[in-house]
């Protein structure tokens, strides 16, 4: 697999030609570099209300633009902000709908064949945003929709310390993946207890008891229950701080995969997708 934080188009080829003879992390790779220079060419434009999470709950990061944007600061303020995106975007190149809608079936792919960065990519729906307007007409929105839940119950089973927050806010109406999910509070509840138990809250405040407030005491105290039980037995008890706490907002899996400088733009750091040996081109 190229290291991380080379440009899109001198790895697109590569990445391109082992995805198609079916190689599932290159296919994630190409997928999610793809999302990434989307994303990265949405931002420099200012297009930051895509990213607005559906509360504050934190001081800004650099993933914040859209408040930067939308508190009437200075232009070189706002100019700041957008810079990191902006060069990002320049080293992207051009992308043609051809190629976002093979990244999309790429995305697809390796995220039913298990591939971590994939799955939270395409089980939080990601490309759909990235795609707006227009997204839910795609002949793959309907697939994806039936296939979500899987592949979130999927990256529950798994142990992975994303799970619990995305499935906090598609049980609880949250993101665009909610419309493949009833809405049922005690499972959001239940969900996002779980995620700060994996991940307690540092520096910003928790949420869990906006996912309580409507519930019932024996409801509340169902909710801590299964959260215990599957703290237990999926995550082993064992805290992960790396991971994000409950709940996440839109764009969380991006975020966390969303570079806007530094080592990985030098060819170091840790590409997406994880390390995939590509094969020589078949003769």
């Amino acid at each position: 697999m190229p290291p991380a934080g080379l440009p899109l188009p001198d790895v697109r080829r590569q990445l391109e030609r082992a995805a198609r003879e079916g190689h599932a992390g290159a296919a994630c790779r190409i997928a999610v570099e793809t999302m990434r220079c989307l994303w990265a060419k949405r931002m420099s434009q200012g297009s930051g209300d895509l990213a607005r999470p559906s509360a504050r709950t934190s001081t800004p990061s650099p993933f914040d633009v859209v408040w930067i944007v939308e508190s009437g600061a200075s232009s070189e303020a706002v100019r700041q902000a957008l810079s990191p995106y902006a060069e990002r975007a320049a080293r992207c190149g051009s992308i043609t709908p051809a190629q976002i809608g093979e990244a999309l079936r790429f995305l697809r792919g390796s995220a039913l064949a298990g591939v971590r960065d994939a799955q939270r990519m395409y089980g939080l729906g990601e490309p759909w945003w990235l795609t707006a307007p227009g997204a839910m007409a795609h002949p793959a929105f309907d697939a994806w929709l039936q296939e979500a839940p899987a592949v979130l119950a999927a990256m529950l089973a798994s142990g992975d310390p994303l799970a619990p927050g995305l499935l906090a806010s598609a049980y609880g109406g949250e993101t665009w993946t909610s419309a493949a999910f009833p809405l049922d509070r005690e499972r959001a509840a239940t969900y996002a207890l779980l995620a700060e138990r994996i991940a307690p809250p540092s520096g910003s405040p928790s949420r869990v008891s906006t996912y309580l407030a409507p519930l019932s005491t024996e409801a509340r105290d169902r909710a801590k229950a299964e959260a215990d039980r599957i703290f237990g037995t999926l995550y082993g008890g064992r805290l992960q701080p790396d991971a994000r706490a409950a709940p996440l907002a839109i764009f969380v899996a991006l975020a966390d995969s969303m570079d806007t400088g530094g080592a990985r733009e030098r060819g170091s750091g840790r590409a997406p997708c994880g390390p995939v040996d590509i094969p020589p081109p078949r003769r």
